[in-house]
């Protein structure tokens, strides 16, 4: 199962004079945002605020965080949201489209199960990644199901591949 999502750039402010110090935040989503304040959206945003002569501090925080933030005005803006998460945290869109993700399930190696419907995901055990908007029907089966399992950090996606590789999960369901 394919969703293509769009990826935007959530801004929470109206840009100030150059001297203000923009801070963006997004949890690690390589190779979009990486450790090491790289990955591609990082890069064109740094780019683009370069450019205007503004200078940028990215923090790499859990997402639900990240996004509590900007909705307080803590931070000025959120790499790598959907229009769903800009919708519920209330946020202003910048209307910048960097890139699309697809949603896909993984499985151990050793693994022959196939996704079809959603019937297939019944006595799964799940790994997914908390704050994460992966569609409505998929959103309401993971919080309906007693085991699915939601990582949160700064590594959710190293965590979840960890427990998926150990066997402690089923199914890995991943947003790239």
């Amino acid at each position: 199962m394919k969703l293509k999502l769009f990826a935007l750039l959530c801004l929470s402010f109206q840009v100030q004079p150059a001297t203000e110090q923009v801070v963006i935040a997004s949890d690690i989503w390589c190779p979009y945002v990486c450790a090491d304040n790289s990955g591609y959206f990082v890069e064109l945003t740094q780019q683009a605020f370069d450019s205007v002569a503004i200078s940028t501090k990215f923090e790499t925080i859990p997402f639900q965080r990240a996004l509590r933030l900007a909705q307080a005005d803590r931070i000025h803006a959120v790499l790598a949201v959907s229009s769903e998460h800009i919708g519920k945290a209330n946020l202003q869109d910048s209307d910048l489209i960097l890139g699309q993700y697809a949603n896909d399930f993984y499985v151990h190696v050793n693994s022959s199960w196939q996704f079809s419907s959603l019937v297939d995901l019944n006595n799964k055990t799940i790994a997914s990644i908390l704050g994460y908007d992966y569609s409505d029907k998929l959103n309401s089966l993971l919080v309906k199901s007693p085991t699915s399992f939601r990582a949160s950090g700064e590594t959710p996606l190293k965590t979840n591949l960890n427990l998926l590789q150990k066997g402690r999960v089923d199914v890995l369901y991943q947003l790239h």
